[in-house]
């Protein structure tokens, strides 16, 4: 943790708003040898990240994706923490661009529960209460992405943030399995909901 606190000068490299190494220790298996100190750690997996985010541009320039590189990051970092499902990952991007488009807040949980785990406030729940901390990562009450990612993204969500997939979808839930039910409109979504809750209760 202190390496990382003393790192942020890597990422702000190539992204100059960086305010730590959050979003940018690509999360891969690595091989290190013992003396390997912690630094060189944060230094590799940073590499990674550039390395992999070189990748990516091959497959789009990055002048074709929706977003500039680092609310890329952003984005995938709420579909990181969102998606369990392959296959769904570049849906929920679509919700996300969806909702950015037409100005609709975001409300993503997980970026709630890091703004609660940053202020060692978040107790394995969310309440009503929670979904109005004052927080500029809190995705219920400002407007547009946080300012910064809340997770260490994977390769699938930084594609599926450049290729999303093309959808009408507003809203989803989770469901079984941990899978979504994805919306076009509050009434479908709600009733999604409200399917769920009855599934929780017979389970």
């Amino acid at each position: 943790m202190k390496a990382a606190e003393d790192s942020t000068e890597l990422v702000r490299r190539f992204d100059v708003r960086a305010t730590s190494v959050e979003g940018y220790l690509f999360p891969e298996t690595y091989s290190f040898a013992k003396d390997t100190s912690a630094r060189q750690v944060i230094e590799a997996m940073v590499t990674r990240f550039q390395q992999t985010l070189g990748h990516l541009q091959q497959v789009l320039p990055s002048d074709k994706w929706p977003l500039n590189p680092r609310n890329t990051v952003i984005l995938a970092s709420l579909v990181e923490t969102e998606a369990a499902q392959a296959d769904e990952r570049p849906v929920i991007a679509s919700v996300y661009l969806n909702r950015l488009n037409r100005h609709i807040l975001l409300q993503c949980d997980p970026t709630v529960i890091y703004a609660l785990e940053q202020a060692d406030r978040y107790r394995g729940k969310l309440t009503l209460t929670d979904l109005q901390f004052k927080s500029p990562y809190n995705t219920y009450v400002n407007p547009g992405l946080p300012p910064g990612p809340i997770a260490n993204p994977g390769y699938a969500s930084l594609l599926a943030a450049i290729q999303p997939a093309m959808t009408s979808y507003l809203f989803f839930v989770r469901t079984i399995e941990s899978r979504h039910t994805f919306s076009e409109t509050l009434a479908a979504h709600n009733r999604a909901v409200a399917a769920y809750r009855k599934l929780r209760k017979a389970s």
